[in-house]
């Protein structure tokens, strides 16, 4: 097996263990928590058995997320160059600035200023809201 059908097996496994895991948190909510006659998240958080498991699984999705998140950003740094336009929004739609980005790629103003007009057409083709 050549290492990209490796990689794409993973990023498939990944996705299918991420609806999993979401599916399971929506059948939860859906046949328990909204019978549930304590409408208080600090109460479900804190000392409700199944609050604990919903936070307990979108722990394991943040997990899962984040890992992708480093494997895109060590990728891109082992081939010593710019990450994708669709690797960059990738990490921008998970948290990651793009300053944050310009501090691990080492970028100048300039080529964060260039990454920033790509993303906004890249974010507008593709329908989503505009840059904060």
């Amino acid at each position: 097996m050549s290492i990209m059908a490796k990689h794409k097996r993973d990023i498939m496994a990944e996705q299918e263990e991420r609806l999993r895991l979401l599916n399971r948190i929506n059948e939860i909510e859906d046949n328990i928590c909204k019978k549930c006659p304590i409408n208080n998240n600090r109460y479900c958080l804190d000392e409700c058995e199944v609050g604990k498991e919903i936070s307990s699984l979108g722990d394991k999705i943040l997990g899962i997320t984040k890992q992708r998140s480093k494997e895109i950003i060590n990728r891109s740094l082992k081939r010593n160059k710019t990450p994708s336009l669709r690797d960059i929004f990738y990490l921008n739609t998970r948290g990651y600035s793009i300053y944050n980005l310009a501090d691990y790629f080492g970028w100048d103003k300039s080529q964060v200023r260039v990454v920033q007009r790509e993303l906004r057409e890249y974010r507008s083709e593709k329908g989503y809201p505009p840059l904060k």
